[in-house]
């Protein structure tokens, strides 16, 4: 007969609810301006994706559940971002607010 182990290791948790760091400022709009399938598209304000936005990091889209995000695959130019995620129904619209985080700060 066969015994099982289990190893006990302890996993942060982190509130759902609780508040991000500090966005990735964009001159951009911070709102989609056109649809496009597996794109974010913002040519509102001054255009800059390609000089702050990497690939990786993490879009919200603003008013949807927390677990609701897409993350960065391309930078196709300084207004049009590839995105790939469970946000992507939200963003690939036109008129949705967003936020961008780092890699890093999102987790």
């Amino acid at each position: 007969m066969s015994q099982s182990k289990f190893i006990n290791i302890p996993l942060p948790l982190v509130s759902a609810t609780a508040a991000l760091p500090t966005k990735i400022a964009i001159t951009n709009s911070s709102t989609t301006t056109a649809a496009a399938a597996g794109k974010l598209t913002d040519t509102g304000g001054t255009p800059n994706f390609s000089d702050v936005v990497q690939v990786g990091d993490i879009i919200f889209p603003t008013g949807a559940a927390s677990t609701v995000y897409s993350t960065v695959t391309a930078i196709d130019s300084t207004s049009v971002l590839s995105i790939s995620g469970t946000g992507n129904t939200l963003l690939e619209a036109s008129g949705q607010a967003y936020e961008i985080y780092a890699q890093a700060d999102a987790y």
